[in-house]
C-alpha cells in the first residue's frame, strides 16, 4: 500500500527554534511574511518543550502566527526517560500555558537520553506516556513521533502499542543521498502516491501497522526557510478533520423556508368574544 494521494493529504512544516532569521542568534521568524509566501502549507508541528522539560523560546510567538494566518496547528513535546512521567507532563502543561493544540505528539528519537535503558526500560517509558498523556490533556489527541529503525532497536511491541497513532519520519531520498532530499512541496507532491519503499509502514516500519499511521515526515531539507532547513510532510486529511472541524465550518444558517408554520399568540378577553381560528 503507498501512501496516499496528495487529494488525501495536507502539507506540514515542523517549526521550533531551529527555523529563525540567522545563526546563531535564533529570532524567531516572520510567520506572517512565510505563511505569505507559502500558501501550499496547510500547518504546522510546533515544538513546545525541549528535552530538558524547559518551554521552547518561540514557542508562543510561532503558535499565534500560524493561528493568525488560519494554518492548522499541532505541538509536539519530548518524553524525557530521566524523569519521572508525572515530572515530563508537569513540564509539558508549564510550556503549553494556554496555547494547547488539538493533538499533541511526543517525541522518540533522542537516543541520548536514553543512554543506560535497557530495551525493557525504554518500553516501559513509552507505555507509562501513552497512558498519562491521555489524562494530564484529556481534551486532546495524543499520538507519538519516531524513525522506524529506532523503533525497532528500542521497543519491544505489545497490544497497547497498536493503539498509538503514528508521526512517522521516513525519507524518500536516504544516505548517501541525503542531500538529495525534496526541497520544495512541489517536489514532493509530484512523488505521491509513493510505493518505493520509502514509505512510513514499510522498509524496517515492520512494527506500525497501516492504519495507524496519521502522518508522514517526508523530507528534513525543504528549502523553504530562510537561512535554514525545514523538515515537512504530509498528514492525513481524516486525520485532522475532527480535530478541526469547527475551524472548517463556515456555514451561515439559511433562514426557515417560506411555508413554514408561523407561530401566533391571540390573547382574547374571557367571556367578551368567540373566535373562530382556520388554517389556510
Amino acid at each position: 500500500m503507498a501512501w496516499p494521494e496528495l487529494s488525501k493529504c495536507e502539507r506540514f512544516v515542523d517549526w521550533s527554534w531551529f527555523q529563525n532569521k540567522g545563526w546563531p542568534l535564533h529570532q524567531p521568524f516572520d510567520v506572517d511574511a512565510f505563511c505569505r509566501d507559502h500558501p501550499e502549507v496547510d500547518g504546522a508541528v510546533l515544538r513546545f518543550c525541549w528535552p530538558s522539560g524547559a518551554k521552547d523560546e518561540h514557542y508562543d510567538h510561532y503558535f499565534d502566527g500560524f493561528q493568525r494566518n488560519g494554518k492548522k496547528v499541532l505541538g509536539y513535546g519530548w518524553p524525557n526517560p530521566t524523569k519521572s512521567v508525572t515530572s515530563v507532563m508537569n513540564d509539558w502543561v508549564r510550556a503549553l500555558g494556554s496555547r494547547i493544540p488539538p493533538a499533541l505528539f511526543s517525541d522518540w528519537e533522542e537516543t541520548g537520553t536514553f543512554n543506560g535503558k535497557t530495551k525493557a526500560q525504554v518500553t516501559e517509558h513509552m507505555r507509562v506516556m501513552h497512558l498519562e498523556t491521555r489524562q494530564a490533556f484529556p481534551d486532546q489527541v495524543h499520538g507519538m513521533y519516531s524513525r522506524a529503525a529506532w523503533l525497532d532497536d528500542h521497543i519491544i511491541v505489545a497490544d497497547w502499542f497498536h493503539e498509538i497513532r503514528w508521526w512517522l519520519a521516513h525519507w524518500p531520498f536516504p544516505p548517501p543521498d541525503f542531500n538529495d532530499q525534496a526541497s520544495t512541496f512541489a517536489e514532493l507532491d509530484a512523488m505521491l502516491p509513493i510505493d518505493n519503499g520509502f514509505t512510513p509502514f514499510r522498509g524496517n516500519a515492520v512494527k506500525v501497522r497501516q492504519e495507524n499511521v496519521v502522518g508522514w515526515q517526508a523530507s528534513s531539507r525543504l528549502a523553504i526557510v530562510p537561512n535554514g532547513r525545514s523538515d515537512g510532510g504530509y498528514f492525513l486529511k481524516s486525520y485532522l478533520l475532527p480535530l478541526f472541524q469547527d475551524d472548517d465550518d463556515d456555514t451561515i444558517p439559511l433562514p426557515p423556508p417560506d411555508d413554514q408554520p408561523i407561530p401566533i399568540r391571540l390573547e382574547v378577553p374571557a367571556g367578551r368574544a368567540e373566535v373562530e381560528v382556520v388554517e389556510v
